[in-house]
C-alpha cells in the first residue's frame, strides 16, 4: 500500500495522504481495497485498514458510511467509535491523533484544516454531494472566520474523463461557467468538472487557499476508478482508495 501525501503549507503538524495500489499489478492482485461491498472476505478490508492505521501511526481511523448527501458530524475522543458506519459524508474534529478518512473511486476527497492546525475536516463530494452542499455544511462547522482555512483536493476524476447526462448537468449549468461544463461528443452529454465546482463552493464559503493533487483517478492506475471500470466493461476488482488526515500532537 502506497501513500501520496498532500503537498501543501501545513508542515508536519497535519498529516494528509491518499492511498495507492501497486501499478505493476492489477487491482485485484495488489488487493489494497479499503471498502467494497462485493468483497466476500471482509477480513481483507479489515486487514488493509489495520495496515493503513499502522503505516500512518494513529490509534484509530474514523470511517464514514458515505451516502452522497450533506450530513456532517463532529468526531471527539468519546464518540469516535460511534461515528464509524454512520450515514454521513463529512466530519470534523479538534482532537489530535484521530484519523478522518474519505473513501473514493472518482469522487472528490476534500481535506480542510485551519492555519493554526487546531481544526480538521474531511468531505466526500461527488456530483450529488456537491449539489447537496456538503462543502458549505462542513465549512459552517468552523466557528472562526473561514478565511483561516486551507483546503486540499485529492485524486479524483478529471473533467475530460467525466461525462454526465441531462439528469446531472442542469443542476450546475446555471450556476457555473463553461469551465465547469463542456460539450462532449454527444448532444445528450456534457463533461463535468467536479474540481471547478468544489473550488467555487469553497471560495463562496470563504476558503480561498486551495491546494490540489493534480492526479486523475481515471487516468492514474494507482487509484481505483468506478468510471474506468464502467467504460472498460470488465470485471476488474472494484474497490475504493482512502484519503486520510489527522492533526498531530
Amino acid at each position: 500500500m502506497g501513500l501520496v501525501e498532500a503537498q501543501w503549507d501545513m508542515g508536519c503538524q497535519v498529516f494528509c495522504a491518499s492511498t495507492s495500489i501497486d501499478a505493476s499489478k492489477n487491482a485485484k492482485e495488489s488487493n489494497y481495497c479499503l471498502n467494497n461491498e462485493r468483497v466476500s472476505d471482509k477480513r481483507t478490508v479489515i486487514a488493509n485498514r489495520s495496515r493503513l492505521q499502522h503505516v500512518i501511526g494513529v490509534s484509530q481511523i474514523v470511517w464514514m458510511k458515505q451516502v452522497h448527501k450533506n450530513r456532517v458530524s463532529e468526531v471527539t475522543a468519546s464518540n469516535k467509535a460511534e461515528i464509524t458506519g454512520t450515514d454521513i459524508d463529512a466530519c470534523w474534529t479538534k482532537e489530535k491523533g484521530i484519523g478522518l478518512a474519505v473513501l473514493t473511486a472518482d469522487c472528490l476527497p476534500i481535506v480542510v484544516t485551519s492555519q493554526s492546525r487546531d481544526w480538521l475536516g474531511v468531505a466526500h463530494a461527488g456530483w450529488k454531494g456537491l449539489a447537496e452542499g456538503v462543502i458549505g455544511e462542513l465549512i459552517s462547522c468552523y466557528r472562526s472566520p473561514s478565511s483561516e482555512l486551507v483546503a486540499w483536493i485529492g485524486p479524483s476524476i478529471s473533467k475530460g474523463k467525466y461525462e454526465v447526462g441531462k439528469d446531472v448537468w442542469p443542476m450546475f449549468d446555471k450556476s457555473f461557467s463553461e469551465m465547469t461544463l463542456g460539450v462532449s461528443g454527444g448532444s445528450d452529454k456534457r463533461f463535468l468538472n467536479l474540481i471547478a465546482i468544489a473550488e467555487s463552493q469553497l471560495n463562496d464559503a470563504g476558503v480561498t487557499k486551495l491546494f490540489y493533487s493534480d492526479l486523475c483517478s481515471f487516468s492514474d492506475v494507482r487509484f481505483f476508478s468506478a468510471r474506468r471500470l464502467q467504460q472498460q466493461g470488465t470485471r476488474e476488482y472494484n474497490g475504493r482508495f482512502a484519503t486520510v488526515a489527522f492533526l498531530k500532537g
